[in-house]
């Protein structure tokens, strides 16, 4: 029989002098120091990194490893978390909670789907948003009861696919296992209302046939920030959900993994500073137009949200997501071969209800206007994969090869309500589209009814060859042909999108067509690397990758031929690296430097008013050309066996040579 330290690993955090009366609140919990895996391990780490299972010093390419015991010993939760421990890694997070951005190694997403693949399992959880530029992701970390994170640096669209085009991070989920046990933690943070609690069991169903793992999650935060005109907290929010796995394993040769969770997010409204206009453009149109120009500052008394017209008294309510996810994994062994099977099911809707308020002026500094945001997101996906490799591989010769299959259905409810904030402004009473007047209150205004679709599918083919030419010496060839076709269309014409100031905008003839468009791509994207072994525990390696982000389109202006398309973007990538363990493996040390060549990025811009208007419009465009260089080192240091000491350092330099 397990012991109860076997069976039992709850670890409690707290951010106040709380410790202890949260620890003699649970005297029934064993307190199970974790371990994490440092340096003395290295070598036993065995990563996905290239659709195989290897040793993580021994690939030729760039890979940071998260692994359970640092994932328990510092609480890792979300992105933001994992980018404060990786090297080149970048967070941000867009205009509301979870359209998140990432950037590695300087490839930051200014318009599109973001730059890097965010997958759990190997299976994509990213999309395009349908509202703001820079891509989203459709995933709530918190409830992923994670084995390790592997972020992958530099281009990987050669095996994983459209979505990989700068690098991936992959969460590998915790398998549910035959021996029993229970696991729980508690986050504390009092100074901004933070509460976590996650617990979770994992054990048999049948013995040595189906094994179970649940995970409940609960977190809940006040808001580091206060609305100055309600008194209420901002960047607050709630979250709930629950994970549940399968695993079966009938035989030796065959096992399915099934892994499903839901979750409900409830977020608070961002906090925003309103910044005024401080240069003025023009003359446009015979009209002068004011802009930000220069360093954009804020503190935390810019802070102007305008309450929520229906209760002046309460903020807005933010945003509300609920998320369904499930992924399948199968795996035959066919005796020489072995199969696998990759399937996954998204449902998520978004309903974002914010303050949006903006200053443009035309000729008088305070001309603005207030905007009642509200959209309603749908995102559903399907994807499939097959991957066939040999099942001994111990030759000279590593193969595999692979197809996949992916759809998105996603869509876009505009209902916001758009009216001017200074009521004396000459443009109140105005005749607008339909016989109504331009409004200049919430009561006078009307929600713009406008629904974007976008369809995406996507097929491909890839593989990957490697020939040990020698003892020391590797050379490995991946490759993926990707078909892409890309479906859009709205309800009204694109340019109602801005109802500020319909008179102005609306385009002679309308309301005419609604806009309907579809582009279809097909890439074949490469990556060749070599690797040498100097001796045990030493490698270095060349590789030069290709990336392809897709074509897109400006899904809020699809009406205007000039700019409603959106090239792909083209990147090839050039990168040497080495990979070293010291002192009878206690000193680990990886390094690599690379260049960027970067054609087309896909960048957010300001288009001419369109054909009759006086409002610039914002859009996505392609850029010319953009060279990015860095460098990144890694160091981890294990002198015993519960102390590890790391630390990591990357730098990027990016330049538009021309634009």
């Amino acid at each position: 029989m397990p012991t109860i330290g076997n069976l039992c690993n709850f670890a409690v955090r707290t951010g106040s002098a709380w410790t202890l009366p949260i620890l003699g609140a649970l005297p029934l919990l064993c307190i199970t120091p974790s371990r994490t895996v440092g340096a003395q391990d290295i070598e036993t780490i065995v990563v996905t990194a290239r659709r195989l299972e290897e040793n993580l010093q021994e690939i030729p390419l760039a890979v940071s490893v998260l692994d359970a015991g640092r994932i328990e010993a510092e609480a890792i939760r979300d992105l933001g978390d994992v980018a404060s421990l990786t090297p080149s890694l970048q967070f941000d997070q867009g205009f509301w909670p979870n359209d998140t951005r990432i950037s590695i190694r300087g490839l930051f997403a200014r318009a599109g789907r973001p730059s890097a693949a965010i997958l759990v399992d190997g299976i994509d959880m990213g999309t395009e948003q349908l509202e703001s530029a820079g891509g989203s992701a459709l995933l709530n970390e918190r409830l992923l009861d994670l084995q390790r994170v592997e972020v992958i640096k530099g281009p990987q669209s050669a095996l994983y696919g459209r979505a990989a085009f700068g690098g991936a991070i992959n969460y590998i989920t915790r398998r549910p296992t035959m021996e029993p046990s229970f696991r729980g933690s508690l986050d504390v943070a009092p100074q901004y209302g933070r509460q976590e609690f996650r617990a979770g069991f994992s054990g048999p169903l049948v013995e040595d046939t189906l094994a179970v793992s649940i995970l409940g999650s609960t977190y809940t935060l006040d808001g580091y920030y206060d609305n100055p005109n309600t008194g209420r907290p901002l960047r607050g929010g709630e979250s709930k959900g629950g994970i549940l796995g399968f695993l079966w394993t009938p035989g030796d040769a065959f096992d399915a993994y099934l892994n499903v969770s839901i979750s409900r997010d409830e977020f608070a409204p961002a906090a925003i500073a309103a910044i005024k206009s401080n240069t003025v453009l023009g003359p446009v149109a015979g009209t002068s137009l004011r802009a930000v120009t220069g360093t954009i500052r804020a503190r935390e008394s810019d802070i102007n949200i305008s309450p929520d017209p229906r209760n002046p008294t309460r903020d807005y309510p933010g945003t509300d997501v609920d998320t369904l996810r499930a992924n399948l994994i199968l795996n035959w062994n066919l005796g020489a071969l072995t199969l696998e099977s990759r399937s996954g099911y998204m449902d998520s809707e978004q309903q974002l209800r914010q303050d949006t308020t903006q200053q443009f002026g035309f000729t008088a500094p305070s001309a603005g206007n207030s905007t009642d945001a509200d959209y309603l997101f749908k995102y559903e996906q399907w994807q499939q994969e097959l991957i066939i490799r040999p099942a001994d591989r111990t030759g000279r010769w590593t193969w595999l090869a692979g197809a996949q299959g992916f759809r998105e259905d996603a869509s876009d409810l505009n209902n916001s309500s758009v009216w001017f904030r200074d009521p004396a402004s000459t443009a109140c009473g105005l005749p607008s589209f339909g016989g109504r007047t331009i409004p200049c209150a919430f009561e006078d205004t009307q929600p713009l009814g406008k629904a974007i679709f976008r369809d995406t599918t996507s097929y491909s083919v890839f593989g990957l060859v490697g020939l040990e030419v020698t003892e020391r010496l590797t050379v490995t060839v991946e490759g993926r042909l990707i078909s892409d076709k890309v479906e859009v269309s709205a309800t009204t014409a694109a340019s109602l999108a801005d109802t500020l100031s319909p008179l102005f905008l609306l385009p002679p003839g309308y309301p005419g067509v609604p806009p309907k468009d579809e582009v279809d791509d097909t890439n074949f994207v490469p990556r060749l690397s070599i690797d040498y072994r100097l001796g045990e525990g030493r490698l270095l390696y060349a590789s030069v990758a290709n990336g392809i982000k897709p074509p897109t389109f400006n899904v809020t202006d699809l009406q205007d031929p000039r700019i409603n398309r959106v090239g792909k973007e083209n990147l090839w990538s050039y990168e040497l690296g080495a990979k070293s363990t010291w002192l009878d493996g206690a000193l680990l040390l990886n390094g690599a430097v690379y260049f960027n060549d970067y054609e087309d990025q896909q960048v957010l811009v300001q288009f001419q008013p369109s054909q009759g208007g006086l409002i610039p419009r914002s859009g996505t465009a392609n850029a010319s050309t953009v060279e990015i260089w860095g460098a990144e080192l890694e160091m981890a240091w294990q002198p015993s066996e519960n102390c590890t000491l790391s630390a990591s350092y990357s730098f990027n330099d990016g330049e538009f040579k021309d634009f």
